[in-house]
């Protein structure tokens, strides 16, 4: 909430604010996730820009960095959440 903002709102938009609803930054939120939270494994806000450019349409989506889903919205979302370290690790063969 920005109490007068609509007065500014071209100096707002011009500093990075959207207020354009067609804009894929519109359907997106995130936690603050890495490196700004100990406990996220993932940098949210570059998930977040990668699936902002992509070209393709995004519906609402939230981008949490662990399963605690910080400032997940409380409306129908689709919720990507990073996996556990856990998860990270793969097996891809025998070790010689």
């Amino acid at each position: 909430m920005l109490p007068g903002a609509t007065r500014h709102l071209a100096q707002l938009t011009a500093a990075g604010l959207v207020a354009d609803d067609a804009s894929p930054w519109s359907a997106l939120s995130a936690c603050v996730g890495a490196p700004s939270c100990q406990k996220s494994l993932i940098n949210t806000r570059a998930y977040a820009t990668a699936m902002a450019q992509s070209g393709s349409a995004v519906q609402r989506t939230h981008i949490s960095g662990c399963e605690r889903r910080c400032g997940a919205p409380t409306e129908p979302h689709q919720d990507l959440v990073a996996p556990d370290r856990a998860q990270l690790l793969s097996v891809v063969g025998p070790i010689p």
